[in-house]
Formats: structure tokens, sequence, C-alpha cells
């Protein structure tokens, strides 16, 4: 594997190098299947998002207060200034989901 050092590279040669120019076949036959896989992509998480809609509305009580505690426990883990992808922030983002989720359901406000 290649190592760039750092270097900003010209992906574009790259993309026309390995193939083709814009408008030759085989470029549009790639874009074409660059393009299925992204939607394809898009259309994945878009259903892990719908079944996770559906599995918030099963909270037990149980799930409810250990995702309160264990918030509790992430707080001092992840602030502003943590990435959105470190595990924690992700674990925290996922339990309060699930604290929002069961008070909507048990404690609405009307």
């Amino acid at each position: 594997m290649e190592t760039n050092d750092h270097l900003l590279i010209d992906y574009s040669a790259i993309l026309e190098a390995e193939f083709g120019k814009p408008g030759t076949p085989e470029r549009a036959k790639f874009d074409e299947e660059a393009y299925a896989f992204y939607t394809s992509q898009v259309l994945l998480e878009e259903q892990k998002r719908n079944q996770r809609r559906k599995d918030m509305e099963k909270i037990t009580k149980e799930l409810y207060e250990f995702a309160q505690s264990r918030i509790e426990e992430l707080l001092p883990l992840a602030d502003e200034n943590t990435s959105a992808n470190n595990k924690y922030t992700v674990e925290l983002i996922t339990m309060s989901d699930i604290v929002i989720a069961y008070e909507k359901e048990h404690y609405p406000i009307k």
C-alpha cells in the first residue's frame, strides 16, 4: 500500500488513470457503479434508522433506567470537544435516544 506522506493528491488524475477520462465508456461504467454503491449505502442506513425507531418503541423501564445511569457514567468522558465518532460520544447519543424515546412514550408533554 502506498502512503502519501500527507501530501495533497489529485484524485481526478487517479480516477482518470484507473477508470478513464470522463465521458469514456469505462468511466461511465465506473460512475454508474459508484453511484449504485452510494445509493445502496444510503438505503442501508435508512433501513438501520427505521429499525432503530422500531426498537425504540419497545424500550422497557429497565432499559430506560440503565440508560439513565449509563449517561451519568458517560458524561465525564465526552464533552463538546470530543469527536462525534468517539466511542463514548456514540454511546452517549444512543443512551440519550433511549431515554428520550421512553420519556416521549411514558411522560409526554402536553
